[in-house]
């Protein structure tokens, strides 16, 4: 149902392109949540060509749809790929100073350190993304899927130590940590 209104809207040429590239976004999740990586890469490829040619675009959307593909790079097993984009997205949040922002890219960061087999690591850049964001966004897909995952591979009690490590940061070494440019380790 949602994805049928969301292509309702999208193609309905009375739209504004600022509201279609929103909706391609969300189009694009869905896209990666069902595994259609493709259709994600080009959902936000579209997201991003609709908002690059209007005034004011916010540097949050641009950081959004980098995460977004960076995502994509992680499932496609291309973590260099991913680091860059993490890079550039988290350098666009941190010059809007938008902290949900910055922790959505800390959420794609822990995957760099899931992916390079560190749970440990990833499990307290969530907490630390959760420390930045000011709460944990369970409307994320990727944080849900991501604690999961990582709450499966640490088991319960590793896992909360290590995301209470996160959240327990102050806030210089949880953007420290979360920093897709430094070194892993």
């Amino acid at each position: 149902m949602a994805r049928a209104l969301l292509r309702d809207f999208v193609e309905d040429a009375g739209q504004p392109a600022r509201d279609v590239s929103h909706a391609m976004l969300e189009l694009g999740h869905l896209a990666r949540a069902e595994g259609d990586l493709v259709e994600a890469e080009r959902l936000y490829h579209e997201a991003w060509r609709l908002q690059r040619g209007l005034p004011l675009v916010a540097p949050q959307y641009q950081a959004i749809v980098i995460t977004a593909r960076a995502e994509i790079d992680l499932a496609r097993g291309e973590p260099g790929l991913a680091r860059a984009r993490l890079t550039e997205a988290m350098r666009l949040a941190l010059g809007a100073r938008d902290m949900p922002v910055i922790g959505k890219v800390a959420v794609g960061v822990a995957g760099l350190a899931q992916a390079g087999g560190d749970p440990g690591r990833a499990a307290v850049m969530l907490g630390a993304a959760q420390r930045l964001a000011g709460t944990r966004d369970a409307s994320n897909a990727d944080w849900s899927a991501r604690r999961a995952a990582l709450r499966a591979a640490l088991g319960d009690e590793a896992f909360a130590t290590a995301v209470a490590r996160g959240l327990g940061m102050p806030r210089a070494e949880a953007l420290a940590l979360v920093d897709p440019g430094a070194p892993p380790g």
